[in-house]
């Protein structure tokens, strides 16, 4: 799947992230009837938020079915606005943001 990265203005990586390659390997999420169709693994999720973002910077997810970018963005400290047209995935990334983030506050 394609991932994108977009900042206004002038970008500059933080000063203590790694350069990142430019292919991952991670394992998929196990299909369950709980997981999204394309649910990303939130350790991979977790990578690329410290590598590309600071903490406490804000990251929006256009489509955040599961939810799994809210979880990882709670787990290192950054904010998240999720939207997806679905209520179903909507309600669903909520409860799964709460229950498995170290941090989330609705």
């Amino acid at each position: 799947e394609i991932m994108w990265f977009a900042a206004k203005g002038a970008y500059r990586f933080p000063e203590e992230a790694k350069r990142l390659m430019s292919v991952f390997s991670v394992p998929r999420v196990r299909a369950t009837p709980e997981t999204h169709p394309n649910q990303k693994p939130v350790k991979l999720l977790e990578t690329l938020l410290l590598s590309l973002t600071k903490p406490n910077d804000l990251v929006l997810d256009c489509f955040c079915g599961s939810g799994s970018t809210g979880v990882a963005c709670a787990n290192t400290g950054r904010k998240f606005i999720g939207i997806d047209l679905d209520p179903h995935w909507t309600q669903h990334a909520y409860r799964y943001c709460r229950v498995r983030s170290r941090q989330f506050h609705a």
